[in-house]
């Protein structure tokens, strides 16, 4: 043991194998998140998500949604007269969450 660290003795064909299943289990855990159906405060199926409830979902302000809407990285509709209001669709942002958590790529990196 050096460092505090344990080496352990691996076979190049056991690595291999330990690396397909770790890919395998990140894949799985993907297509998970993917599946998972927002669920209103009426118990309905959610379809779209208001800038706050967007925020709240990746742990970011309001302002960091606005400001990745307007610089299109976020799937997002812009609503009324002047496009004020926006609305995240669920499908979508759960799609972009899945790809970005995939690619390990940061959120500035995941463009549309």
């Amino acid at each position: 043991m050096a460092n505090g660290l344990l080496e352990i003795s691996v076979s190049h064909g056991a690595l291999a194998t330990i690396e397909k299943l770790i890919a395998k289990i990140e894949s799985l855990e993907i297509k998970l998140d993917s599946q998972i159906t927002p669920i209103g405060a009426k118990g309905k199926e959610k379809t779209t998500f208001t800038v706050s409830e967007a925020a709240d979902l990746l742990n970011v302000t309001g302002q960091t949604i606005r400001n990745m809407c307007r610089q299109k990285l976020l799937p997002h509709v812009r609503l009324g007269t002047k496009g004020d209001r926006i609305v995240l669709p669920a499908k979508a942002l759960n799609e972009w969450i899945a790809t970005a958590s995939k690619n390990g790529a940061r959120a500035a990196d995941t463009a549309l």
